[in-house]
């Protein structure tokens, strides 16, 4: 096995509080922010919360990925963040586990930062391919695409 990991990161105008709102609270409503979500509703086989979380999982429809399976695996309010996996029935076979974390910091009462730290998972026997490192390459540069949608969403909303 081998471990790529990518940490990106946005600053929204808005309170940490109302951003863990939308990605915690929201976990379900993530299409109406989130590149390439088709659709979003509650993962029947996670029917409940982890740590205190309104959601054990969700089940998705993403573009290229087809039907996928979204199951929280680390949840802590105080500090802010939301851990989980995704499996997804047109991920390639040689990527084995997709772990992706968000966490929300205030900076200040009306800013705030959030970051997604994407770990994939890659077969040992392709982690050194052209074509492997080419998707993962992909699916960093989509969990960056969401975080700026994340906070285009959450600043409109606020200047609405």
């Amino acid at each position: 096995m081998s471990f790529s990991t990518n940490i990106s990161t946005v600053s929204i105008d808005t309170a940490a509080k109302d951003v863990w709102e939308v990605l915690a609270d929201g976990f379900l409503d993530n299409a109406a922010w989130t590149p390439g979500v088709i659709s979003s509703a509650a993962n029947p086989a996670t029917p409940h919360g982890l740590n205190g979380s309104r959601h054990g999982g969700r089940v998705l429809d993403i573009e290229g990925l087809g039907k996928a399976d979204v199951r929280i695996v680390d949840y802590d309010a105080p500090t802010r963040m939301l851990s989980y996996t995704l499996e997804a029935e047109n991920v390639p076979l040689f990527i084995e586990r997709l772990h992706n974390t968000w966490t929300v910091t205030p900076d200040g009462d009306q800013r705030c930062t959030v970051s997604a730290e994407l770990t994939i998972t890659v077969a040992s026997s392709m982690s050194e391919s052209d074509g492997a490192k080419k998707v993962v390459g992909g699916m960093f540069a989509s969990i960056g695409a969401s975080l700026t949608a994340l906070k285009t969403f959450i600043e409109a909303e606020t200047d609405a």
